[in-house]
């Protein structure tokens, strides 16, 4: 096998920890050089994947809420 490439690319984490009616959340996304969110995670306090598309669309809002803010 060879390698005909190879191309790098800078990835920002950056995670949340948030909590909703008493549940303590953690919410990571994952952006490229342009601050696109590339890949985002939502998790228990216990390290569970959340699969609720509801909740995670109110995450995305609170943080998008907070981090527009900061910007």
């Amino acid at each position: 096998m060879n390698i005909i490439s190879q191309e790098s690319n800078s990835v920002t984490e950056t995670t949340y920890f948030l909590e909703d009616n008493g549940k303590k959340l953690v919410y990571k996304e994952w952006l490229n050089q342009k601050g696109k969110v590339i890949d985002e995670v939502l998790r228990d306090q216990n390290g569970n994947d959340i699969d609720d598309p509801a909740l995670l669309e109110r995450v995305q809002e609170a943080v998008d809420a907070t981090t527009s803010l900061t910007f």
